[in-house]
């Protein structure tokens, strides 16, 4: 019914933390904006094996997962910023799965500082999905040695792109 202020309160997680718990069902923004995300999330790397690594919890965004769900006509602003081993991050979505991502924009910063990443303004991983008419704004920065970057969809399996613009910046520095 109203824009939304999150006023920078620091986060790891919000919707859809989990593939377990991943958001189903339709989120309609109608148009209004979510300021302030601030997710911020650090885990040690020590390299190969990960014995402690936090499995399946890896995909951050304002929604972590989605699967079988419809996000449309939302605006979000603000930064995601993960550092670690492996981290599939984006403004708006972090893995989608049988979904749909329609009219939603992100303005901010989305960055990645870790051996591995999949990183993206919109929507780090696609799978079976659609992302339509979506606009990213923010500027993605990668800083590691495996990554695969972005402005709106950084990888995808079976999924559609159409209609998307990225008006950000798109910056990967091998470390």
């Amino acid at each position: 019914m109203n824009d939304i202020d999150l006023l920078g309160e620091q986060t790891d997680a919000l919707i859809g933390v989990t593939r377990d718990l991943a958001y189903s069902g339709v989120f309609d923004g109608q148009g209004f904006t979510i300021r302030g995300l601030n997710i911020n999330v650090v885990v040690e790397y020590t390299g190969w094996p990960i014995d402690s690594w936090p499995a399946d919890s890896t995909c951050k965004g304002l929604f972590g997962y989605i699967d079988n769900a419809e996000v449309k006509n939302l605006n979000v602003s603000g930064k995601v910023y993960c550092q670690g081993f492996a981290f599939e991050s984006a403004g708006i979505v972090g893995d989608s799965v049988n979904s749909r991502i329609l009219n939603c924009n992100f303005d901010g910063t989305v960055e990645n500082s870790s051996a591995m990443g999949i990183l993206s303004g919109i929507c780090a991983l696609s799978s079976n999905s659609a992302v339509e008419q979506c606009t990213n704004k923010a500027n993605i920065m990668f800083t590691g040695r495996y990554g695969t970057v972005a402005g709106v969809v950084a990888s995808t399996g079976d999924s559609m792109i159409a209609e998307c613009a990225n008006n950000g910046s798109v910056t990967y520095s091998f470390e």
